[in-house]
């Protein structure tokens, strides 16, 4: 340690002689050859160190350099979010920004907004537990925002070509899917709808089929996954009585169509055995044999065959 340091302390020396001018000018002489021997190898040393020592400097700064950029981009957004995914990065600086903030005065962005619904809509419960501890909308915000949402009877073809985006990025094994279909029973109410200027609680088929009948059944259709579990409302009616055959056959013809074009591949059709369905089930097996019929062929298929009408 001692030889450490008192190398250390005459590198140090050596350095002082380069910043203050020639070596050999400290020692009264101006050439090497007026030095003894001994003088002259240790002032090849002297050389050979003050090349050295200068390029350690050199170094040394170069390495602080870097350590202090290095220290700053730590100290960056930048480098959390290379850290972390774009849903956790922005869930984070949402927090930090609005932690300080009055509740009243929080401003949320859309993304903001979107990912607390999907957490209230996974367990009210946790998400009131959850707004205690992070700075989140409060539930009205979250109820306007889903208003705003236009959600009408019938299949919604912008929630059809957005839901296409989603199946084309799916295996072609979990494209597999059945078309299940079947009727609730709701409370008969009217509520005025100042979105789309029109009065809810009436019957309504779609495509304009409104009649001043109270309606108090929802005919729903939805559509599973097979191979991987996975589940989304396709359309919805409203009806009074529940829907007739006729019109359920045409309604899932249309379903089945709007699925198979987003690239879903329907393998079956599963509903309860009530009369209306179970009618509807036969027309559409009738319908199919009579195109086979008409066609001059042999009805090998195991169900009923939707042909797409283009």
């Amino acid at each position: 340690m001692h030889l450490i340091s008192e190398l250390g302390r005459f590198n140090l020396y050596i350095l002082d002689l380069t910043r203050r001018g020639n070596i050999l000018k400290s020692v009264g002489v101006k050439t090497a050859s007026q030095l003894t021997p001994k003088a002259q190898k240790l002032y090849r040393i002297a050389r050979t160190l003050r090349k050295t020592t200068k390029r350690l400097f050199v170094e040394h700064a170069d390495c602080n350099e870097r350590i202090k950029q290095a220290k700053k981009f730590v100290a960056s957004p930048d480098y959390i979010r290379l850290q972390l995914n774009a849903l956790v990065f922005q869930f984070i600086s949402s927090q930090i920004k609005l932690q300080k903030v009055s509740p009243k005065l929080r401003r949320f962005t859309l993304d903001d907004k979107l990912l607390s619904l999907v957490l209230m809509k996974q367990s009210p419960k946790g998400y009131s537990f959850l707004s205690k501890i992070f700075a989140l909308p409060n539930r009205k915000t979250l109820t306007n925002l889903l208003s705003r949402v236009p959600i009408e009877t019938e299949i919604r073809y912008a929630v059809m070509k957005t839901l296409q985006k989603t199946v084309q990025e799916m295996k072609l094994l979990d494209r597999h899917c059945i078309i299940m279909f079947d009727d609730i029973a709701l409370q008969t109410s009217l509520l005025y709808n100042n979105k789309c200027d029109v009065i809810d609680g009436f019957q309504d088929n779609g495509r304009n089929n409104r009649y001043p009948l109270f309606a108090d059944k929802a005919m729903v259709f939805v559509a599973r996954g097979i191979s991987k579990k996975w589940k989304q409302p396709l359309a919805y009616y409203f009806n009074q009585g529940g829907m007739k055959s006729e019109v359920i056959a045409t309604c899932l013809k249309t379903v089945i169509r709007e699925a198979t074009s987003i690239g879903l591949n329907n393998v079956a059709c599963v509903c309860d055995q009530a009369n209306a369905n179970a009618k509807a089930i036969r027309m559409l097996y009738d319908e199919t044999n009579r195109n086979f019929v008409l066609k001059g062929q042999e009805n090998r298929n195991f169900g009923f065959v939707i042909d797409d009408p283009r």
